[in-house]
């Protein structure tokens, strides 16, 4: 049962998650060679990233991400989303970017549960 008295979206998130959570925005920029996006976590329990730029980004769960390879974030916006429901692990892992051209700013959102151990 949600603690009373908290926010009605915390309470939620809290019971899908099992405990406290923390979400955090990240900006990280990415050109043509392969950057990290997110580093591995499994109490990470949601992954969005977000492409901001203008050209295409590619992303996967390999610093050796390229356009054959990897998940497209189109140019201006495109993004995926991942979680344990529909993703398995796959938030948990680290993530690594790479921009076809240029210079690009990618988004991640981070929803990480506390880890109580």
């Amino acid at each position: 049962m949600p603690t009373p008295n908290l926010p009605a979206l915390q309470a939620y998130i809290e019971s899908l998650v099992g405990g406290k959570f923390d979400a955090e925005p990240l900006v990280v920029s990415v050109g043509t060679s392969a950057k990290a996006l997110v580093m591995g976590d499994m109490e990470r329990v949601s992954l969005l990233m977000r492409n901001l730029g203008s050209a295409n980004v590619y992303v996967n769960i390999t610093a050796k991400v390229s356009a054959f390879n990897g998940i497209l974030l189109a140019g201006s916006g495109g993004y995926v989303t991942l979680n344990p429901h529909d993703d398995f692990v796959l938030p948990g892992y680290g993530w690594w970017g790479v921009a076809a051209s240029g210079t690009n700013n990618v988004l991640t959102m981070v929803v990480k549960r506390y880890n109580n151990g």
